[in-house]
């Protein structure tokens, strides 16, 4: 029985060691080098973001479903069906009626695929007295990025 406890306890101690040791001699990404690689690249300026947001809200405002779904790039056209989109955008605005203002909050990276770089940008929004849900809302507008040009690969929208 007093072998098993020795046993136990050399793992143990092994398991410590080895912790220890891993710990002390792996170099981590430090948290500016992350935050670096993980911003939004410098071309998405404030009249980039801007213009992704006035295109959406003219479009859903018109009530153009074609030119809303004709937003989306052709990969995430590919993955989507037009006509359950269009029932969506339809269901968006019967909830919500329309949007009256709105502005940039900030940006999520998402991760990456190959060299797309993928973010979700937050826009604040306040819809119409029209809203079934509400009149403050949020958008946010998932883009793939790759060099210094973006596609958009999908829309969110939700009251708050």
């Amino acid at each position: 029985m007093k072998s098993i406890y020795a046993v136990i306890i050399v793992l143990l101690v092994a398991n410590i060691v080895a912790t220890v040791w891993f710990g002390v001699t792996s170099q981590p990404i430090t948290s500016t080098q992350n935050k670096v690689e993980n911003t939004l690249p410098s071309h998405m300026t404030k009249n980039v973001r801007n213009k992704i947001y006035d295109q959406f809200v003219s479009q859903y405002n018109s009530r153009d479903y074609e030119a809303m779904y004709n937003l989306f790039s052709p990969s995430a056209k590919a993955q989507i069906d037009k006509k359950e989109t269009f029932s969506t955008f339809r269901q968006l605005v019967d909830y919500f009626d329309s949007i009256v203002e709105g502005g940039y909050s900030h940006a999520e990276y998402l991760g990456t695929q190959g060299d797309l770089k993928q973010f979700k940008l937050f826009y604040s929004v306040k819809f119409s007295e029209n809203s079934k849900f509400g009149t403050s809302g949020s958008l946010s507008i998932t883009l793939a990025i790759r060099n210094d040009e973006y596609e958009v690969w999908g829309f969110n929208l939700r009251s708050t």
